[in-house]
């Protein structure tokens, strides 16, 4: 088989190359693709057989390609076909299809031949010997070696198809090439055939359709010179004033090739760059190609762009989120983010506005918009909301973690030690994804009711002293027991017991960190101690250094971050339970000082009632750090190495730690 028609090019698509495949995939979606046909790889081996060619043997095979003969078997089955098209067309275009197209990176532009205007079967027929001769250039076979890729694994196949004469002609891109908004349809036009637009012989018009709006914008283009079809060959004439003055579209015509656009992008879902010609009126497509640098409506959302610096200010958010983030921190990260943030603000009618942050340079940003709303009104409902939780806002934390987070925490951790399969692994990172938003949701929730609290106890203390001090309220509420301040403690605690036994001390005093779990395991005492550790981190564990982040390993993957801290405490001679019972003491003084400078009144009564729900709530602070902020991320970051181990185990990555260097 020499010959496959586009109807059923896609069959046999190793056969014909990527061109092909293309114009294959257009046809059986009934889209206006001009008729043709296309000489396979076959046609190419026999003729390469014929003439005693050897793929094995680069050097020369293109010019070798320029004088072969073609065996009668494949010229007599070329020629029918081309005899049938040219009942339909009175010339045809010539162009090279390899599967080297389709290859990642790879640049051929320039390289493979296309030819027009083609009306002769034996001017074909050389036309075809130089299509052949282009995909074996210096150039490909230099980059087929450096991809390691053999000649005999591609797909090399040569395109006839009927030309049309086109009164103008262009390339459509379903995404912005140059600012990378998938939301934007950009067109490329000029008269004459589109040779003079991909060779830059003519400065195209170029319109630009917004895929939501509609919204068409227009810029002209000098259009110096036209290329047009004669009896001939091809001939390149300057354009006349008039066709330079005006545009080569109407704005109906614009509107029909952005619709017939968004319907190619739609079968192959992703964006396309496709070439186009009209003639007398009719729109036909002559190629397409998926954009493989094209970002996706997705990685627009999360990543800082022109458009989005024109709307609002944007500011690094280094307090929240320093540093740089990975790509797959920064997928993860946003979008539950921006989701949290007005889903659980929103739940309480807290009053904020649009909040949204993005990624810039792999550095978050955020822009926050103020509440354009009757901000007293606003007040008051929320207020009223979460009247109910104030005099426990800790137990609500409690519920929210033990009824949303837990459950899905304890299914991480028996994912993250056991082998999954690629499917598998696939369902539960986008389940992880979700549950992140939800996560964030869960965090905007809990963090509303205290800052409700406080403004309550702000407002009283004004009212009873007749001025504000928020530095002094916040002294009244430290020292409250919360997390972080449980893990300090268990840390001393092992600080104490080390200096119980000489042996661990001295480890403890005498190496780095780094080297301080090596020379424990070497003894008895050393290893209790160590299983000590363990115990403590399967509930302390879950934090690292850089907490919104994947990278960076857990205390639970690397004993000497929760060791070196132990050793600090040791240096410094600290202890916990005087240093907290001093705060604790000092804060119950100055709380009751402040009570015994007031009279007695219903209004300092209500002080005392919404103190306690604060100090209650006081806890929330590092207590929703340590179950979401720090938990989430270190929990994650153990299931998603799991993950990387199956893409490593499939080929898929090298290394199990690239897995934080893909974007969703």
């Amino acid at each position: 088989m020499f010959t496959i028609p586009f109807e059923t090019a896609l069959q046999y698509e190793g056969a014909t190359g990527a061109k092909a495949k293309n114009l294959s995939i257009l046809a059986n979606h009934q889209l206006p693709v001009p008729d043709g046909f296309v000489v396979t790889a076959e046609a190419l081996s026999r003729t390469l057989a014929a003439n005693r060619i050897s793929l094995d043997d680069a050097q020369g095979l293109s010019e070798k390609l320029t004088t072969a003969v073609i065996p009668d078997e494949v010229k007599e089955e070329i020629k029918a076909r081309f005899e049938h098209l040219r009942k339909s067309f009175a010339a045809v275009a010539v162009r090279s299809s390899s599967a080297a197209e389709d290859l990642e990176d790879a640049s051929f532009a320039g390289q493979y031949e296309t030819f027009l205007n083609v009306t002769a079967f034996e001017d074909l027929l050389n036309k075809l010997r130089h299509c052949w001769a282009s995909m074996f250039s210096e150039q490909v076979l230099s980059y087929l070696k450096k991809m390691n890729i053999s000649l005999s694994d591609l797909a090399m196949g040569v395109v006839v198809q009927g030309l049309v004469y086109s009164d103008v002609s262009g390339v459509i891109f379903t995404a912005n090439p140059i600012s990378k908004n998938p939301h934007e349809v950009v067109i490329n036009a000029s008269y004459g055939l589109g040779e003079a637009i991909v060779s830059g012989m003519a400065t195209p018009d170029q319109f630009v359709i917004d895929k939501k709006s509609g919204n068409l914008k227009k810029e002209p283009g000098l259009k110096e010179v036209k290329i047009l079809a004669g009896p001939s060959g091809t001939r390149t004439v300057e354009t006349t004033e008039t066709e330079r003055q005006q545009f080569c579209l109407t704005d109906a015509q614009v509107r029909s090739l952005a619709d017939i656009a968004r319907r190619v992008e739609e079968i192959y879902q992703h964006p396309v760059d496709l070439e186009f010609g009209i003639e007398q009126g009719k729109i036909y497509l002559l190629q397409a190609r998926p954009i493989t640098t094209a970002i996706s409506d997705f990685q627009w959302s999360i990543l800082l762009n022109e458009e989005d610096k024109k709307d609002q200010f944007w500011f690094y958010d280094e307090t929240h989120f320093d540093g740089p983030k990975s790509p797959l921190f920064t997928s993860f990260m946003v979008p539950a983010f921006v989701h949290g943030f007005h889903a659980g603000f929103s739940k309480f009618k807290f009053p904020v506005g649009k909040s949204r942050i993005k990624s810039h340079l792999s550095h978050i940003y955020m822009s926050i918009e103020p509440f354009r709303g009757n901000i007293k009104e606003r007040l008051a409902q929320h207020q009223e909301i979460v009247r109910p939780l104030l005099p426990n806002v800790k137990q609500y934390l409690a519920d929210r973690v033990n009824q949303v987070l837990m459950p899905i925490y304890r299914q991480l951790d028996q994912d993250s030690h056991r082998e999954l399969e690629l499917d598998e692994a696939r369902e539960k990172v986008a389940d992880l994804f979700r549950f992140y938003q939800k996560a964030w949701e869960v965090h905007f929730e809990v963090v509303a009711p205290p800052s409700a609290v406080n403004r309550m106890l702000e407002n009283l203390y004004q009212q009873l002293t007749g001025k504000k001090d928020p530095i002094f309220l916040q002294e009244l509420l430290v020292g409250v027991m919360n997390k972080s301040l449980e893990t300090d403690r268990e840390l001393w605690k092992l600080a104490e017991q080390a200096k119980q036994d000489p042996e661990v001390l001295a480890a403890l005093q005498e190496e780095t960190a780094d080297r301080v779990t090596e020379r424990l395991a070497r003894s008895d005492a050393g290893q209790r101690f160590l299983r000590e550790l363990q115990r403590m981190l399967e509930t302390y564990g879950y934090r690292k250094d850089n907490t919104h982040e994947f990278l960076g390993k857990t205390w639970i993957e690397d004993l000497s971050l929760p060791l070196s801290r132990i050793q600090t405490y040791l240096q410094n001679g600290y202890h916990f339970a005087d240093e907290h019972a001093r705060i604790v003491k000092s804060r119950t003084q100055k709380y009751e000082a402040f009570l015994d400078s007031l009279p007695e009144s219903e209004l300092k009564s209500r002080f005392m009632e919404v103190y306690q729900w604060a100090l209650d709530a006081a806890t929330i602070r590092d207590d929703h750090h340590f179950y979401i902020d720090a938990m989430l991320s270190a929990k994650s970051r153990l299931f998603l190495l799991n993950v990387g181990n199956t893409l490593t185990r499939h080929g898929v990555i090298n290394e199990k730690e690239d897995i934080f260097f893909r974007g969703c």
